[in-house]
């Protein structure tokens, strides 16, 4: 202990935080849908910020940690082709001890291009767009994250995200597509079982996606997917197209 003298003189502490536990329940996270991550990306991009908007495709998809996220670097993806021994249609991501985890080892996390072919994009991109040695979002912070993305669901009239909110949505779309316990656990790098039980709200993902339908944004959405390319720009060689229906309508979005 850092305080050796005051060492076993600390048991009411426990029954302390049992009370506060009672009286102050836990904070959910709103689980923010893949759905909906598409749609906020692209006004991310609107507003200035694609490489955070293509960052926040990747979360989503991996369950990382915001500060995960943002001190990801270059060095830190293994695209399919740079390996010899794995699947060619798996990235992997390694988390540094010092690099957002929860835990005092390396992690990784794996991205299938199958299961994820948007995310997937988005990490290719900003990979191959990002010097050596430097951050994939540079000059993004914590801070600005959260205003950037505060902003973005104002404009789309959308419930109030939280840099947390792709992670909750990753746990409860596993739920959802019948991942035990245990797996999502693995796969998002839970620490504890009790933080994950937070994550797990799968009637909010089912909600948020009903409230998107009657906004009449599952039309754009499903735009969207199907012609990325066409649809998120600011990338050298990418087949820009603002002129398309659904660029006008979340253009006027964001200008209002």
């Amino acid at each position: 202990m850092a305080c050796p003298h005051v060492k076993k003189q600390l048991q009411w502490s426990h029954s302390v935080l049992r009370d506060w536990e009672i009286v102050q329940p836990p904070q959910h996270h709103l689980a923010m849908s893949a759905p909906a991550t598409l749609l906020i990306a692209v006004v991310f991009g609107l507003m200035g910020e694609s490489r955070l908007g293509a960052g926040l495709v990747i979360q989503q998809a991996c369950g990382l940690r915001p500060n995960e996220l943002l001190q990801l670097k270059r060095e830190d993806v293994t695209l399919p082709e740079q390996l010899q021994f794995s699947s060619p249609t798996i990235s992997i991501i390694s988390l540094g001890v010092k690099a957002g985890t929860k835990v005092k080892r390396p992690q990784v996390s794996l991205l299938c291009s199958l299961r994820h072919p948007v995310a997937s994009l988005c990490l290719r991109l900003l990979v191959l767009s990002t010097p050596p040695g430097c951050l994939l979002l540079p000059s993004i912070v914590l801070l600005k994250f959260q205003r950037t993305l505060k902003e973005a669901c104002e404009r789309l009239r959308l419930p109030p995200f939280t840099p947390h909110s792709p992670r909750a949505g990753f746990a409860s779309e596993c739920m959802l597509a019948g991942m035990d316990f245990i797996s999502i656990g693995e796969a998002g790098r839970w620490k504890a079982d009790c933080s994950l039980r937070v994550y797990l709200d799968t009637i909010a993902v089912a909600a948020q996606q009903a409230a998107l339908a009657t906004q009449n944004w599952t039309e754009v959405i499903i735009d969207i997917k199907d012609n990325f390319l066409l649809t998120y720009p600011w990338w050298p060689g990418c087949p820009v197209s603002q002129s398309r229906p659904v660029m006008q309508k979340l253009q006027d979005v964001v200008r209002s």
